[in-house]
C-alpha cells in the first residue's frame, strides 16, 4: 500500500508540474498580448512593413498634397499600398515624420483589434496576413481561456494529490516547490533570445514573450509562500506531537508517584498492625495519615469523649450540691 500510494505521490506530481510549466507559458502570452504591452514591440515590425511597401516614401512624396487638403477637411485619407487609414489634420501639420509615426501605430492597432470569423489556428493557416493574427486580441482571448483551464487542471491535480499524500500539510510544500521549479526558465527567456538573428520576425516573436520574467517573480513569490506555509505547518504538526509526547511524561510521573505514595500507606498500616505503637501526636496530627473514612470516625470519637466528660463533670458538681 506504501509504495502504491509513494507511486502515485510522484506521478502526480510530475503531472502537476507540466501543467504549472505549461501554464506558466500561457500566462506569460496572455499578458505579453496586452495591447498596452505587445504595442510598442511591434512598432517595429510594422515600421519595416510600411518601408517594405515604400508607405514612408509615399507619404513623404505626397506631404505637400496632404497639406493642401487639410485646408478644407480635418482628415487625409490615405489609401495606397495595401494601407487604409485617415490621417487627422492636426497629425500632419507636425511634419512628415508624424505622419509616418501615426499611420504606424494606427496600421497596428487596428490589426490588434480585427474582427475574425474563423477559430485562431485556421485564422492563422488561412489568413491572408495570418502573422498579424498572432498579435491581435483574437490571440490574447485564445490564450486566456487556455490558461484558465490550464489553473483549473492544476487544481484537480493538486486535490487528487491531497487525497493520496499521507500527510495532507505536505500539499502546500509540493505544490510550492514545482510553482518554483516551474517558473525558473521563463527567468532568462528573453536571455535566450538575444540568440536570435535579428530581424522584424526575430522582434515579432521576441514581443510574444515581453512578460516572461514577470511571471517568473509572481510564480516565485507564490511558490515561496506555499513552501513557507507548508514549513509552518510541518513543524505547528511536530510541536504538537512534542507536547503531546511531554504530556504523556508527566502523566508517568504522577502515576509512579502515586503508586509509591500507595505503597508507603500500605507499609505503615502493615506496621501498625504488626506492632502497635502509641503514637505520642495528637488525633488531630493522625489525620493525615488516614483515609476521609477514617477521619470522621475519629472526629466522631473525639466528640463522644468530651460529651461523657461533660456528663461526669456535671454528675460530680450534681452530688457535690446535695451533700
Amino acid at each position: 500500500m506504501g509504495l502504491i500510494r509513494s507511486g502515485a505521490v510522484i506521478a502526480l506530481s510530475s503531472v502537476l508540474f507540466l501543467t504549472l510549466f505549461l501554464g506558466n507559458g500561457l500566462l506569460t502570452l496572455t499578458w505579453s498580448l496586452e495591447y498596452d504591452n505587445v504595442a510598442p514591440h511591434v512598432q517595429n515590425f510594422s515600421g519595416g512593413i510600411f518601408e517594405d511597401l515604400g508607405v514612408r516614401e509615399n507619404i513623404i512624396n505626397d506631404y505637400q498634397l496632404m497639406e493642401d487638403y487639410c485646408g478644407s477637411y480635418d482628415a487625409y485619407p490615405y489609401n495606397r499600398d495595401e494601407i487604409s487609414l485617415k490621417v487627422p489634420c492636426d497629425i500632419i501639420r507636425l511634419g512628415p515624420d508624424s505622419v509616418v509615426n501615426y499611420s504606424v501605430s494606427k496600421f497596428f492597432y487596428d490589426v490588434y483589434n480585427k474582427e475574425y470569423d474563423c477559430s485562431f489556428w485556421k485564422c492563422v493557416k488561412e489568413a491572408d496576413n495570418g502573422i498579424f493574427v498572432l498579435i491581435s486580441a483574437k490571440a490574447n482571448d485564445y490564450w486566456k481561456s487556455k490558461f484558465k483551464l490550464a489553473i483549473l487542471a492544476s487544481v484537480i491535480l493538486a486535490g487528487l494529490l491531497l487525497l493520496v499524500l499521507e500527510s495532507k500539510y505536505s500539499l502546500f510544500t509540493i505544490t510550492g516547490i514545482l510553482m518554483m521549479f516551474s517558473a525558473f526558465p521563463y527567468m532568462k527567456l528573453n536571455w535566450v533570445f538575444g540568440f536570435l538573428p535579428e530581424g522584424s520576425l526575430t522582434g515579432l516573436f521576441v514581443a510574444l514573450f515581453t512578460k516572461s520574467y514577470n511571471v517568473f517573480l509572481i510564480m516565485t513569490i507564490i511558490g515561496a509562500v506555499l513552501l513557507a506555509i507548508g514549513i509552518a505547518f510541518e513543524f505547528l504538526g511536530f510541536g504538537l506531537k512534542l507536547s503531546k509526547l511531554f504530556g504523556l511524561f508527566k502523566s508517568k510521573d504522577k502515576v509512579e508517584e502515586k503508586e509509591t505514595e500507595d505503597k508507603g500507606k500500605k507499609g505503615d498500616v502493615a506496621l501498625g498492625e504488626q506492632s502497635p505503637v502509641v503514637s505520642s501526636k495528637s488525633p488531630v496530627e493522625d489525620r493525615e495519615m488516614f483515609t476521609k473514612d477514617e477521619v470522621k470516625e475519629i472526629v466522631r470519637d473525639e466528640i463522644e469523649k468530651i460529651k461523657t466528660e461533660k456528663k461526669i463533670r456535671g454528675k460530680v458538681r450534681k452530688d457535690m450540691k446535695e451533700e
